[in-house]
């Protein structure tokens, strides 16, 4: 959902983490924030996750002042979204996300009342630093979604999910969720709200303990009552272990974050965050709203020195020294690990499961070796991190450390464009020149947006880019970064072919249709030769395209008397034909699914009614048959193979699939029917 195509909520949010981001490690620098003082490496640094570079609307990126071209890292650990469901008064560390959900776009109230999962679910899409461009609002962000592919970049899809897809558009599957294919930010916190509500762990060894099916390990159950006694389920009670509430318990000092006090003014607020659930709270790689401890043994001590930094609002009955044993905090750690954890949280078993997501994939390109200094010793840094995805058309490549207003050159080849004496004249993929920008510190950058082909030829192919500064201070005048490297993944699609292309040279081809004998005559392009076939007769209407995906125009025709389609073969010049129409039609093939194949459409007297019928070429499986002679009229009598159709967003009622030879036998659920206009079923079958 990201601007850039590299974060989804499900980058930061992971149950085998805890619900949390397994990357916030305070031993992985990329998920670092400098902190309020805006220095790294200091004491008030944050443990956050990493979202997205400084970027721009048409794709290019910024230079930031403390992430550079680097992904930006959140102010704050990402709290859990296991069990997020039952939050009573907000959600965030702060709240924020209330529990009144309204429209980002007109802030009208949609839901008045149990919604901070709505609430929460809008935030992030447009924040600058986890998901979005610079201004981009709810418009853009939906429109994103209207747009893609569902889970194009995923890898390891559950099966029941993938089923449940089959290959629909996020509008066709909004049309079966909501009644209508719209597509807006209200649906989709509703969307994804709905899927958070279904992810309750409540089979923990606690949850059969307290339930009296089978006690709790020796160790485990003495941390259990020590839990009891240390006042811990003051904050962390009843079944949910939170108690919703927000508290200073003195992680750090006020001034830092002033957290739940920045959304209601309130003194006491100050310094204040939300209770997490300590429910698989052993999964997690950080703890506390800054990430600031990374074991469970970290926290225990934190609570048994009473706390860090001392302030008016924290309750030192309840944050106060403990003095325990080792024992005793043993005992703890005991009892917040194994017993708290769902074990289908921590392997990921429904409703835990999930893909695998992008950033988790070897899809990232990856930047390795070495180039050539520059002007101060400093190496061309380049930012690749975009999903090299077969029709992306925003796949950023960005350039830091080097000098500002000077001429850049991004090179992409299939082979590494190394580090040379001269500058690559030409790459297989890119080559682009552009003038490094200044960010008003005398720091050069700049960045290239591409768009990736879909080409067989490209697609599954392995390119290798670097980045080449004009630069003096350089050996042979200029800069080199390191090489980058990434492999185009998704699917091909053959180009487009030019309509009466007869010969496939992308040229159209000068051709006639004799209705009286039913010839075909065209002059090919490529070498002047002349063809002529004889296919249909003159009360056929003709319907040359490239049926075949070959990127040639395949012969043609539409028979109205009986709604018969008849395509002579470019490829080897057989024929097929299929039933699809009737009397009163007007063919109108063409590519509708995007498979570089044409599709049979009719309308006519429908189309007066406001409806298209599409036949899918994907669906269709025609038998081959022997070549027809020339200048022989064509007989009528064909045979087809069973084709299936397909239905946007509901079945009809007999609910199975049909098969077809020479006519429609039934209609099924495979009917593919898209309705611009109200229409009932029952409408529609007379129709057809």
């Amino acid at each position: 959902m990201s601007s850039t195509r590299t974060v989804a909520c499900g980058t930061c949010h992971r149950p085998a983490a805890g619900g949390i981001d397994p990357r916030s490690l305070s031993t992985a620098p990329e998920s670092v924030n400098p902190g309020p003082d805006g220095v790294f490496s200091t004491t008030d640094d944050i443990i956050g996750s990493q979202g997205v570079p400084s970027n721009n609307s048409d794709g290019t990126y910024n230079l930031n002042d403390n992430f550079l071209m680097k992904p930006q890292v959140t102010g704050r650990l990402a709290p859990s979204y296991l069990n997020a469901q039952y939050a009573t008064d907000g959600l965030f560390w702060d709240g924020r996300a209330t529990n009144v959900f309204r429209d980002p776009i007109t802030n009208a109230v949609v839901l008045n009342a149990n919604a901070s999962l709505e609430s929460q679910s809008v935030g992030p899409p447009v924040s600058a630093a986890e998901m979005a461009h610079g201004g981009r609002d709810w418009n853009d962000a939906a429109a994103r979604i209207q747009g893609v592919k569902p889970l194009a970049l995923a890898e390891n899809i559950p099966t029941a999910l993938e089923i449940w897809i089959n290959d629909r558009t996020y509008p066709e599957l909004f049309l079966e969720v909501f009644g209508t294919a719209d597509v807006n930010a209200q649906r989709i916190a509703m969307a994804i709200a709905t899927h958070e509500r279904t992810l309750f762990s409540d089979r923990t060894p606690f949850d059969r303990a307290v339930a009296g099916i089978q006690p709790l390990q020796p160790l485990e159950q003495q941390g259990r009552q020590l839990f009891g006694t240390a006042d811990c389920t003051f904050c962390h009670g009843d079944a949910l272990l939170s108690d919703q509430i927000f508290h200073n318990i003195g992680v750090r000092p006020q001034a830092d974050d002033t957290g739940r006090f920045g959304e209601t003014g309130v003194e006491f607020d100050r310094g204040s965050f939300k209770t997490p659930t300590l429910r698989n709270v052993e999964l997690r790689p950080a703890f506390m709203h800054n990430g600031g401890f990374s074991t469970l043994e970290e926290v225990v001590d934190f609570y048994d020195r009473g706390g860090d930094f001392p302030a008016p609002n924290i309750d030192i009955a309840v944050i106060r020294v403990h003095n325990f044993t080792q024992q005793e905090k043993d005992a703890l750690v005991a009892f917040m690990s194994r017993p708290l954890t769902d074990p289908r949280v921590a392997n990921e078993l429904p409703p835990f499961d999930r893909p695998t997501l992008y950033t988790e994939s070897s899809r990232v390109p990856v930047v390795s070796g070495t180039g050539r200094t520059g002007a101060g010793g400093e190496e061309p840094e380049v930012t690749a991190i975009e999903p090299p995805l077969a029709g992306n058309p925003s796949f950023t490549v960005g350039l830091s450390n080097v000098i500002p207003t000077t001429q850049a050159v991004l090179v992409i080849d299939s082979t590494d464009p190394g580090v040379g004496s001269t500058i690559p004249a030409s790459g297989s993929f890119a080559r682009e020149v552009i003038q490094t920008q200044d960010n008003g510190s005398g720091d050069g950058f700049g960045s290239v947006v591409l768009t990736v082909p879909t080409t067989p030829d490209v697609v599954g192919a392995t390119f290798f880019g670097r980045w080449y500064v004009t630069d003096g201070a350089a050996a042979n005048g200029f800069a080199v970064s390191p090489v980058f490297e990434f492999t185009v993944f998704g699917d091909a699609v053959a180009p487009g072919s030019t309509r009466f292309d007869f010969d496939g040279d992308s040229k159209a081809d000068v051709s006639i249709f004799r209705p009286g004998p039913g010839e075909w005559w065209y002059k090919k392009s490529s070498d002047g030769g002349n063809y002529a076939a004889q296919f249909g007769s003159g009360t056929d209407t003709i319907t040359p395209a490239d049926f075949t995906g070959d990127g040639k125009t395949d012969i043609a025709f539409f028979r109205p008397s009986v709604g018969e389609w008849f395509v002579l073969r470019s490829e080897d010049e057989s024929f097929y034909s299929f039933p699809f129409g009737g009397t009163g039609d007007i063919p109108a093939p063409g590519d509708f699914d995007a498979m570089g194949r044409m599709i049979r459409q009719f309308s006519g007297r429908l189309l007066r009614r406001g409806l298209f019928f599409v036949l899918r070429m994907a669906a269709l499986r025609s038998s081959r048959l022997e070549r027809p002679a020339i200048n022989r009229r064509l007989r009528t009598t064909m045979e087809t193979a069973p084709m299936t159709f397909r239905s946007l967003g509901r079945l009809w009622p007999n609910g199975g699939s049909c098969e077809v030879r020479m006519e429609l036998l039934r209609c099924s659920s495979e009917l593919r029917v898209t309705m611009p206009f109200r229409q009932t079923l029952q409408e529609m079958e007379r129709q057809t």
